[in-house]
């Protein structure tokens, strides 16, 4: 039971990091793993009499672009990187242009038969005399670049509760 004159502020009022740091830590925490591992490529190349040229586009979320550049590709490999651990391999598209390698994605994918089937469309696309092809997000890999949206999501849901708990004890104390 509190004493009279006893101060009761730190009970009634908690402190400003255990009300809304889990909030801003969801939040920015979710920004940062979406901006790292949410940007997506797509590539769409067209044929003209000349040559083909294809527009290679990178986007957050496969949705806000990220910027875009005109390549030569050559061809397109499934590339894997360093297999070990509980992950296993991951794949990825990459491309083979007149400037070097450029990945079709920064992300790396557990199953290899997406992007397979990717590099074959992409291969079959140059040997042919298709006049068009656009290479981008399957929806499995939509579903993958919107799970880090749940931590930031989190986050904001964390910060509304927090403000409407604050704003219900400020309007008690009156």
């Amino acid at each position: 039971m509190a004493q009279i004159g006893e101060d009761l502020s730190e009970e009634a009022e908690p402190s400003w990091l255990k009300r809304w740091g889990p909030g801003w830590a969801l939040l920015l925490v979710g920004i940062l793993v979406q901006v790292a591992f949410g940007r997506f490529g797509s590539l769409e190349c067209t044929r003209t009499l000349e040559q083909v040229t294809c527009v290679h586009r990178t986007a957050l979320i496969g949705v806000l672009p990220l910027g875009e550049r005109t390549i030569r590709v050559l061809r397109a490999d499934v590339a894997r990187d360093a297999c070990g651990g509980d992950s296993g391999c991951g794949y990825r598209v990459e491309l083979t242009t007149t400037e070097g390698i450029v990945p079709l994605q920064s992300t790396w994918y557990t199953h290899p038969g997406t992007q397979e089937a990717k590099a074959q469309q992409i291969n079959e696309f140059l040997a042919s005399e298709q006049p068009r092809i656009r290479v981008g997000l399957c929806y499995h890999e939509i579903i993958v670049a919107l799970l880090p949206s749940l931590l930031w999501i989190g986050g904001v849901i964390a910060l509304r509760s927090a403000r409407s708990k604050h704003a219900r004890c400020s309007h008690e104390a009156f």
